[in-house]
């Protein structure tokens, strides 16, 4: 996305081009994960640009509605984006449990201990609370 129309309402200055990556002047810089996610069907990089060039036929919609597009496509990304957290924080209850199932204290498994439990139910529902949340943002959406 870049802008197209300096002039023109600040909603209405960028439009959208495919920009294919084995473009002259295309130089993919690194490859960035997203909370220590790498993403392999869709990954995100930096890219720098350099004299490229891409023909008219690689507009995305409407010149000048660039805005709108991302728009469009920002909404459902978030949702992918807390989808992933909700997993992540599934993933790391799981991983406290089997820790403080293993971890002795005081001759005691950690797993026993009252405060132990709360922290452990504490997560389980802000977890639901956000799972929640994201489905009805999804709903919304939809």
């Amino acid at each position: 996305m870049g802008v197209s129309d300096p002039d023109a309402d600040r909603t209405a200055r960028h439009s959208m081009v495919i920009v294919p990556t084995d473009a002259p002047g295309v130089t993919i810089t690194r490859e960035l994960g997203y909370l220590g996610w790498q993403d392999h069907v869709a990954p995100i990089a930096q890219i720098e640009l350099d004299g490229v060039e891409v023909p008219a036929e690689n507009l995305l919609g409407e010149r000048g509605r660039g805005l709108k597009g991302a728009q469009v496509r920002l909404g459902p990304a978030r949702i992918h984006h807390a989808m992933r957290c909700i997993g992540l924080a599934e993933m790391l209850v799981e991983l406290m449990l089997v820790r403080a199932r293993e971890r002795v204290a005081f001759g005691r498994a950690v797993i026993d201990y009252d405060t132990t439990q709360r922290w452990i139910g504490e997560a389980r529902v802000e977890i639901e609370m956000n799972r929640l949340a994201v489905q009805r943002a999804a709903w919304l959406l939809d």
